[in-house]
């Protein structure tokens, strides 16, 4: 059996085969990531779009703007390699009211807008709308999975393969 890892609120996983993480989102952005050719995987859990200010002793990976080249340095991947990734991204929910509203949608908008400006593309998305998410990275087979968990209509499941 694959070696399971929940990946929390700012942070991030870089992992080979057999073992597999996930992470459960609302707003926050679940950024996963493939390099078949180097059989390398990483899952990020991203909560707000960008920095406001200098922040000391936050987790790495909790803002989306910023996430991206930092995994594509932890990974090693030189820039002539960006066309051999693949990205999946998910959550993005709008889990609340108020002065928080729309951090989903944000959160969505800044991850499309920097892996554009990587020159990256997103191979899939399950993102915004109203419903919770997990997404799972299993690194033996390449296969994210992502379920949407919403209490009203069941759990619907998205899959897409980063090693084909």
């Amino acid at each position: 059996m694959n070696e399971q890892h929940a990946v929390t609120i700012g942070h991030g996983l870089i992992f080979e085969p057999p073992a597999a993480a996930f992470a459960n989102l609302g707003s926050c952005l679940g950024i996963a990531v493939g390099w078949p050719q180097r059989s390398r995987f990483c899952l990020a859990h991203c909560l707000l779009p960008e920095r406001r200010e200098v922040a000391l002793g936050h987790a790495e990976y909790r803002y989306v703007a910023e996430t991206p080249e930092l995994l594509l340095r932890r990974l090693k991947v030189p820039q002539s390699r960006y066309s051999e990734l693949r990205i999946v991204l998910a959550g993005g929910a709008e889990m609340y009211d108020g002065s928080r509203a729309g951090v989903g949608a944000k959160n969505v908008s800044m991850g499309l807008k920097v892996f554009k400006a990587l020159g990256i593309r997103v191979f899939g998305r399950d993102v915004n709308g109203r419903a919770a998410r997990r997404i799972r990275l299993d690194a033996n087979t390449g296969v994210v999975t992502v379920t949407q968990l919403d209490a009203d209509a069941g759990h619907e499941e998205r899959s897409w393969n980063l090693v084909r």
